[in-house]
Order: structure tokens, then sequence, then C-alpha cells
């Protein structure tokens, strides 16, 4: 299994960014950077991983980034197989930008509806 820094310094490079534009970016010195990439620093964040992890949710949840209570792997799980994911996402590329955004707009509605009646969303 890939460790944070790892996945840190892959994103990043992908991302074709410096330590020193990413450090930049999110208000820490290069240095503090670096000790992350290389697992030399660890943060509170490991304590919020661990609730999330205890309590069946996501960071993102916790945080207020997302409603939706489940972590989005576990949704992954309701699709049949990988084969029906790869043609819906192949299909999607070949739509134009309005075609995605009717698309995207019933998809929403469809999810969250089920996902309301499945207790996925936390009460509003």
């Amino acid at each position: 299994m890939t460790d944070f820094g790892e996945r840190i310094k892959k994103i990043r490079l992908r991302s074709d960014m410096t330590q020193g534009e990413l450090a930049e970016l999110i208000g820490i010195s290069e240095a503090t950077l670096s000790r992350y990439e290389h697992n030399l620093r660890t943060s509170r964040w490991i304590y919020l991983v661990k609730m999330a992890d205890m309590l069946g949710t996501s960071v993102d949840y916790l945080l207020g980034r997302t409603d939706l209570t489940v972590p989005v792997d576990i949704l992954f799980k309701f699709y049949d197989s990988e084969v029906e994911k790869d043609s819906i996402f192949v299909a999607y590329d070949k739509m134009d930008d309005h075609q995605k955004a009717l698309l995207m707009e019933r998809a929403a509605s469809l999810y969250k509806s089920r996902a309301e009646k499945a207790g996925l969303f936390a009460g509003k």
C-alpha cells in the first residue's frame, strides 16, 4: 500500500509542481512539505482519518466537504461490473458540454434520491 508521503509526491509530480510551488500554495515551508513526502513528519490529520475509519464515514464528511456519510469507495461497490463503469465513462467523453451538463444534473438528482432512501445522507 502506498503511504501518505508517496501519494503527495506522486500527485504533485503529476501536477507538474515543484515542492516549493505546492508548499507556497498551501501555506507551508518547502522543508515541511519535504518532510511530509519523506514521511519524516506526521500531522494530526492521522487522528481525523482514524476517527472517520472507526465511525465508518469519510474525512470529507467530518470536515463538511460533503453531506454523503459513506466513503466514495464503498459506493462504487454498488456498480455491477468494471465493464459497466468503463462504458459509462466512454459514453460521457463523447458528449458535448450541454449533454454532459444535462446528464450530470439528472444523475445528481437520481443519486441523491437513492442515497436519501438508503440513509446515506446526513439529515438536513
